[in-house]
This record gives structure tokens, sequence and C-alpha cells, in this order.
């Protein structure tokens, strides 16, 4: 129902309250329907808890295996601090095709922006490209395994840190940076791993900007990475944290479809369309 007493806002006003009818049930079927709507708000309060504590404790293990003060067992090889253009290479960012060449968008290549860098591997975008547009542009084709950070925007917490690994042939805009791992020194799990932890931090120290916040190539060389000399290690405690976040989003799914059952019964309950026994 729409009460409209405003020229150009809609309103809400008491006499439009008093006027409304709801559906209701007698009062031992009302208690019975909060009870089991309570049941199941119950269960949604106990796996948000569940989800809160596995996500400090994988925080806690990320910090512990990242940085090389707990190891796993078979492991004692050596650890180092280096920078990341001791490790990696790219270090190049994309760019936008022109937006008055409708035409560009209209074809089947990736094209990433910093907003779909949600620390994840990527294999869809909102929007394509044509190999004109990528030919135009000079942008450059990212493989399968490239790492991309955001490198603008730096100053809102939501973009700082941002991060995803390129899961299909794709291009990206100029907000992204790609970085390839040497792959004789660095797994591009470890350091999703690693800069999921410590982006946010190093974006901080590093990136330069008073209001608008960035970082450059020559900045992101410099960045520190710490990492176990063995691809072994590197691989074996990228395993432990992707376990870690199988089991976080499988309790997220659960979550969800308990959220959405919980919708499905006030739908049903509190319109009278299903009594309860």
């Amino acid at each position: 129902m729409k009460f409209d007493d405003g020229v150009t806002q809609t309103h809400i006003l008491n006499h439009h309250i008093v006027k409304c009818q709801i559906p209701l049930p007698p009062l031992p079927e009302q208690h019975a329907i909060a009870t089991a709507l309570g049941d199941v708000d119950g269960l949604l309060s106990a796996l948000d808890a569940l989800v809160g504590k596995r996500e400090a404790f994988k925080r806690g293990v990320m910090e512990e295996l990242l940085s090389g003060g707990r190891r796993l067992a078979g492991f004692s090889g050596k650890w180092e601090t280096t920078t990341f253009d001791d490790v990696m290479t790219g270090f190049s960012s994309g760019a936008t095709p022109r937006r008055n060449r409708k035409e560009f968008y209209t074809g089947h290549i990736p094209w990433i922006t910093s907003s779909e860098l949600n620390y994840n591997t990527i294999h869809s975008t909102f929007e394509k490209i044509t190999p004109q547009a990528v030919s135009e542009t000079n942008l450059s084709n990212l493989e399968p395994g490239t790492f991309l950070i955001a490198i603008t925007g730096l100053e809102a917490a939501g973009t700082r840190g941002s991060c995803g690994i390129v899961g299909i042939k794709s291009t990206s805009n100029q907000s992204c940076m790609a970085l390839i791992p040497i792959s004789t020194k660095l797994m591009v799990e470890y350091l999703f791993y690693y800069y999921s932890l410590n982006g946010d931090a190093l974006a901080l120290e590093y990136c330069q900007g008073t209001k608008q916040q960035s970082y450059t190539g020559k900045l992101v060389k410099r960045l520190p990475i710490t990492l176990p000399v063995d691809l072994k290690e590197q691989r074996a405690i990228a395993t432990v944290l992707t376990d870690l976040d199988a089991e976080l989003s499988a309790l997220r799914a659960r979550r969800a479809k308990v959220a959405a059952v919980k919708a499905g019964m006030m739908e049903a309950l509190l319109t009278g369309a299903v009594r309860l026994v």
C-alpha cells in the first residue's frame, strides 16, 4: 500500500499507520509463530558467531604461517625477507578503452576493473571488450595465474589491499597492476595469502598521495615479502589456508540457506498462508 501526502516525497503519517490492516491469528498461534522464528534467529546468531570465530582463527594461522613464526611439520628450510622486485615481474597496469566507442564493449575478451578484485580468483568480468579495443588501447593480455592488486583509490579501506588472481585470459583497466611471480621463487597462491594479510598495512606505509593515494610500479617493486625459500613449503602453507577458506565458505553458505529459510517462513507464517499445527 502506498500513501502519498507529499509533492516530491512520499510520507507515512500516524493516520496512515492506524488504518493499516494486518493478518492476526489467535494469541497462542502468535506465540507459536514468534517461537518458531525466534528459533531460526537463534540458529543464525550461532552461525554468525561460528563464522566470526573461524575468521579470527584463520587470521591467527595466517599471521603465524606467513611470517615463519610457526612451521609446518616436515619443513625446516631457510626463510627470507626480500622485495617484490626480487620475486616478481610485470608491474604494469592496464587501460580503459574509449567509452565513446560503444562498439569496443561488445566483445568477448574479459576486462577486469579494480572493483572486481575481491580477494578472489577471477573467472568472469562485468564487461568484455573487442580485439579492436585491445589493439587500439595497447592492452596486454593477462595469463591465468597473474596476480592483480588495486593501485588507485587506496585511501578507501574497501579498496586498499584488495587483490585477486586472474583465472582466465583477460585484460584490465589502469587501476589494476599485474604482478607475475617468478616460478622458481614464488607461488601465486602464497603471494595471494601474503598480500591478503598484509596488503592493507603495506598500502598505508608505502603508497603516495594526499587525498587520493596510489601505487606506482616503482613503489610496488619496493614492497617487502617474507617467504620460505622452499616452494614446497609455500605450497603446503597455501594448502592449509585454502582448506580453511573452504570451511569458511561452507559455513557462509549454510548461513545463507538458513536466512533464506527464515525469509520463506516469515512470508508463509505471517500471512496465514501456512498454519502451524
